[in-house]
């Protein structure tokens, strides 16, 4: 892309020139205005940077010429209505900017700038990155012509538009996406209800004091000015009105829309942290309290009596029952903490499914054999068949279901593990259980943190109730989902789906 820089001064032009050449422009010179022109009738260019001050022809007159018919046929971007144009000055006002503005500046910077600025400023411009994805806007004006003209503009922006035809229909429609809308831009003259009367409704019916308002109006007097400004509008461009600058006003309000939402969002995120401390002391002053309890009373107990072998034996069981139980816990409070962390992200690497899930089975053998329980596993796949994963944390996401499994099967019980592909870009890993299963009105429950839906096992085991939270979030962090069917007195089935980015051998069959 070529970019003419337009000064005259000869080192503002070698600074410029030089930083936008490490930027991959091709950069043409200019001296003035005068001279400038000449260029561009000889060399269309992508975008001119202009000095105000200059002699012959300063900036605003040279900005003025380049939106006359003339150069307005020599633009060499389609997606462009005028050439775009930056004012670079070292008198940076108000006045001033206005008076740039409406010679069409797509943006002002100030003499010196800082190294990379200008740059920036460009590919704005020139590449933009989708600069308002995410944000939507309500563009109210009984001309579809002006409609078509800005929805395309905000468009290319990443911005999703709303469309009224007048005051009235935006009204409307704001009382139903109220909490979507990021800024409204509206005409002043409109049938029905106009654009100083919608605007005045939105500050005092709606009671929306933050929304940005921004005017496109005919008028130019100052005391209709006023009387937009009296009614609540945040800022007004005149009719006709070049997208950059639309695209510049537009900047400035939806700046301080975006860090409004991030305060809001870092506000929000405080109080999820306050409510996870205030259940983290929940926990602190009940469950580990009291394994702490058995652990202290029945170490003094060891110490000040005189017990039997087996008396003291029994004791120490309870002593190490308290410490795992107290281990496991801390355990899952620290994973929980790291999975939540958003600096934390698990290195992933292609992994095979079946393997990882075949050496969990292995390692708890000694525990299938102690509860009696009778353990398959039934693969449709092959080894081949992989998903982008952690090893450790989907060893994690496996030991907790399969000791789960194992807490609510009673002796002599089954507990199968089926891995088959899911369609043909998942393969589902399903751990079924012949146990006590889970009522109903509980499941909905299962996966949240802290709940109050831990019980014991079959045995007695106790559960942290911080195992289930922790696997659905390793299980999401790999682009899966966990799902959970189960019947009381009937077992549990829960089953994980991850993607796939091998297909492998193998073929999908029909759960029982």
């Amino acid at each position: 892309m070529k970019i003419l820089v337009v000064d005259d001064s000869s080192t503002f032009r070698k600074i410029a020139c030089e930083e936008l050449k490490k930027g991959g422009f091709e950069v043409l010179e200019a001296k003035d205005g005068l001279e400038a022109l000449d260029v561009i009738r000889a060399m269309p260019v992508d975008m001119v940077t202009l000095d105000v001050e200059m002699p012959n022809l300063n900036g605003y007159e040279t900005c003025k010429q380049l939106r006359s018919d003339e150069f307005s046929a020599l633009i060499p971007r389609k997606d462009a209505s005028v050439l775009p144009v930056i004012f670079i000055t070292s008198n940076d006002t108000l006045q001033e900017r206005e008076k740039g503005f409406h010679a069409g500046a797509g943006d002002f910077i100030t003499k010196p700038f800082l190294p990379g600025e200008l740059l920036s400023s460009i590919n704005r411009i020139l590449k933009p990155e989708n600069r308002f994805k995410g944000l939507n806007a309500l563009v109210v004006d009984d001309s579809s012509t002006t409609r078509h003209i800005v929805k395309q503009s905000l468009h290319k922006q990443g911005m999703t538009v709303f469309e009224a035809e007048n005051g009235q229909e935006a009204l409307d429609l704001l009382a139903s996406k109220l909490n979507e809308i990021d800024i409204i831009i509206t005409d002043f003259f409109m049938p029905v209800m106009d654009g100083k009367e919608l605007c005045r409704q939105v500050r005092t019916q709606l009671n929306q004091k933050e929304i940005p308002i921004l005017f496109l109006s005919t008028l130019s007097e100052q005391s209709y000015i006023l009387e937009l400004f009296k009614a609540g509008a945040s800022d007004y461009l005149i009719k006709p009105f070049t997208q950059e600058e639309l695209l510049a006003r537009m900047q400035v309000h939806l700046n301080n829309r975006l860090l409004n939402k991030e305060l809001t969002g870092k506000v929000l995120e405080l109080k999820r942290l306050s409510q996870m401390k205030d259940k983290f002391l929940a926990i602190c002053s009940h469950d580990l309290r009291s394994p702490l309890n058995s652990i202290l009373g029945f170490t003094q107990l060891l110490m000040t009596s005189s017990l039997t072998d087996e008396e003291k034996n029994e004791s120490l069981d309870i002593i190490q029952s308290s410490g795992n139980f107290l281990l496991s816990l801390i355990d899952d409070i620290l994973d929980l903490g790291r999975l939540q962390s958003a600096t934390d992200d698990l290195e992933m690497e292609p992994l095979s499914v079946l393997r990882v899930i075949e050496t969990c089975i292995q390692s708890f053998n000694q525990m299938f054999s102690i509860k009696n329980i009778d353990s398959q596993i039934k693969s449709e796949i092959s080894a081949e068949v992989k998903v982008d994963g952690n090893e450790n944390a989907l060893i994690r996401v496996f030991n907790n279901l399969l000791s789960n499994a194992i807490k609510f099967t009673p002796k002599a019980g089954s507990i199968e593990v089926w891995v088959e592909l899911y369609g043909e870009k998942q393969v589902a890993l399903s751990i079924i259980d012949s146990g006590i299963g889970i009522p109903q009105e509980k499941i909905p429950y299962l996966f949240d943190m802290f709940s109050k839906t831990s019980q014991s096992g079959t045995e007695g085991e106790k559960g942290t109730g911080l195992g289930l939270s922790i696997t659905k979030q390793i299980v999401e962090k790999h682009q899966g989902k966990i799902e959970v069917v189960s019947e009381e007195g009937k077992g549990s089935t829960f089953k994980i789906l991850l993607p796939t980015i091998s297909n492998g051998n193998g073929h999908s069959k029909p759960h029982p």
